[in-house]
């Protein structure tokens, strides 16, 4: 990948028009939909490449900052890694992507899969050995690229990762044309991969940390508190994981074995059922002042629904910008 802005090379990353973009990031992801310019259809896996679009974008507006006279190595009023004199075209990026994109952090090699287990009737784990070891060990909240086809590519976050591999719990959709491919592929198939990348990342501090997540929104939360509580078994840590119906609930056991650390806490949410030991309704009910007040950081992931709303109540309760992380699905 070059540091010039290069259009054409967006056929990695998907659609080339950007106005695929823009409906990427404002669509809810429930129905496909066409591009008007490119006449590509949209399904809600492709929604999901908004991540890699941006990443692309954002490595472009930071060389902008830079030619401008800024020095993308500081942070000077903006949180996008300073700008210098010159205000950063993207004031509004509430994460520092300085040190996620940096060409030297990502590397392009082979995954073979080792392992296939479905875990519910449409999520599978998937566990990859890499063709070479990591030449920089990913950051909880990361994820990697996989190049399918020409220009099919998806990006899935780490559940977990090794210096020789990594797991994934990937959501099989039908329509999908990129999780069927990985969800029923045989143990020994090898695909193309970059990594990692991302920059919804676990935060290196001892603050009390909430994490609030739905679906495979669950998957980077999840990576992220596992590497938080073995370096900071002290800190105190909640748990807010919303799903339809029992049935679609994964890795209870993984997350419950955290429980063993008295400073963690969880609870599930059922949206379509009433059943006992589950709060019912969704999980951003959990959202109020006096939960709130015991926490100092907050990482939400899932359904752009659900971040949108969680965020909006963050605020009104007076949450800094600055203590809430999100990634959508």
């Amino acid at each position: 990948m070059g540091n010039k802005w290069d259009e054409t090379n967006w056929d990695f990353y998907g659609c080339k028009r950007s106005y695929c973009l823009k409906i990427g990031i404002q669509s809810n992801g429930s129905k496909a939909a066409k591009c008007p310019l490119s006449n590509q259809s949209k399904t809600p896996e492709d929604y999901r490449m908004t991540r890699a679009i941006r990443f692309r974008k954002h490595r472009y507006q930071r060389k902008t900052c830079h030619t401008a006279g800024g020095n993308p190595g500081t942070s000077q009023g903006s949180k996008f890694g300073g700008v210098g004199k010159k205000s950063c075209i993207n004031q509004k990026s509430s994460h520092n992507t300085r040190r996620f994109f940096l060409k030297k952090t990502m590397q392009k090699t082979k995954a073979t899969l080792t392992r296939n287990t479905r875990l519910t009737h449409n999520i599978y784990e998937l566990v990859y050995t890499l063709e070479s070891p990591f030449l920089q060990m990913p950051i909880a909240g990361q994820y990697a690229m996989f190049q399918l086809a020409k220009g099919l590519n998806r990006a899935y976050s780490f559940a977990d990762f090794h210096q020789n591999g990594f797991t994934l719990l990937i959501e099989r959709i039908p329509e999908g044309k990129g999780s069927p491919i990985l969800c029923d592929a045989n143990i020994g198939d090898s695909f193309d991969i970059m990594l990692p990348l991302g920059h919804f990342v676990l935060q290196d501090n001892t603050k009390s940390k909430c994490f609030i997540g739905t679906g495979t929104g669950l998957v980077p939360l999840y990576c992220q508190i596992k590497n938080h509580l073995q370096k900071y078994a002290n800190t105190k840590i909640c748990f807010h994981f919303g799903v339809r119906t029992e049935d679609d609930i994964f890795y209870r056991d993984r997350i419950g074995a955290f429980t063993k650390n008295p400073n963690f806490k969880w609870q599930i949410y059922l949206s379509r059922e009433q059943k006992p030991d589950y709060e019912h309704g969704y999980v951003t009910k959990w959202i109020t002042k006096e939960n709130v007040d015991n926490f100092e950081e907050f990482y939400i992931c899932g359904s752009p629904e659900m971040v949108s709303d969680a965020r909006k109540k963050l605020q009104e309760i007076g949450v800094e910008k600055s203590r809430v992380l999100w990634e959508q699905y």
